[in-house]
């Protein structure tokens, strides 16, 4: 879990969101649901994301545009106690594009909608972890802005070599992962001709049930991987560290 500090540094004002797009277009309404540009915090938060995770390290050459929708169906959910869906993401669209692109030099190529409802009832029922939460947020809704990823079956005499040429594009060098020959499988990020990466929208790394979790456990290699990570921290949550 993020430190105390690394978050205020995600959290950290700034002059320019140059990957977060903030074109100056009026809010839209139709009376039940409200859309707009982000603020200038939220989009503070993105920025830093990309900047300094390293995992969205691919984001630096990308146009987002941020967005912030709130509706009166979704308060009355969350008043009787129901799931929202409070972000989301997705490739810019032409319409997208079109409104990024005013006022931009660059237009988007991808559209994070966060829920402006949910993120008010984050404040007012969790004020301790407003920020917490909502960069949290903002980096799970980045995560599905990815790139192309290829993957290469390379000799393990090789491997070292290999993975140093793949620089910053180099993923993951997946050792239980063997083909006919003994060669390890290395994923890694694609480029075009021209030496871009080509956008794609990525899924969640771990898609279960908590039933199968709990009858057999980590039978997954990503899910194994998810467990690893929170027991590193004993496994809490933000709620669990609030009231300890």
């Amino acid at each position: 879990m993020l430190t105390d500090e690394e978050l205020k540094k995600l959290c950290k004002k700034r002059a320019a969101t140059p990957n977060v797009l903030g074109p100056e277009v009026p809010p839209w309404s139709d009376g039940k649901k409200t859309l707009a540009v982000a603020a200038e915090s939220l989009r503070a938060i993105a920025q830093n994301c990309i900047e300094q995770i390293h995992e969205h390290r691919h984001l630096k050459t990308a146009r987002i545009l941020l967005l912030v929708e709130a509706s009166e169906a979704a308060a009355k959910k969350l008043d009787q106690g129901e799931r929202i869906v409070a972000g989301k993401a997705g490739k810019a669209t032409p319409r997208d594009k079109l409104l990024s692109g005013q006022g931009q030099k660059e237009r988007a190529d991808f559209v994070v909608k966060l829920s402006g409802t949910y993120l008010e009832r984050v404040a007012e029922e969790h004020p301790d972890q407003t920020d917490r939460m909502t960069a949290a947020l903002i980096d799970h809704e980045l995560l599905h802005c990815g790139a192309k990823i290829a993957g290469k079956f390379v000799d393990p005499e090789e491997l070292e070599l290999f993975v140093q040429n793949r620089g910053d594009d180099w993923l993951e060098t997946c050792r239980d992962v063997e083909d006919e020959e003994g060669k390890i499988l290395v994923r890694f990020y694609a480029r075009d001709k021209e030496g871009s990466f080509v956008w794609k929208m990525r899924r969640h790394d771990v898609e279960e049930f908590e039933g199968v979790a709990a009858r057999h456990g980590a039978w997954d290699r990503h899910l194994g991987r998810l467990i690893d990570e929170l027991e590193k921290d004993e496994g809490k949550t933000l709620f669990d560290k609030q009231s300890a």
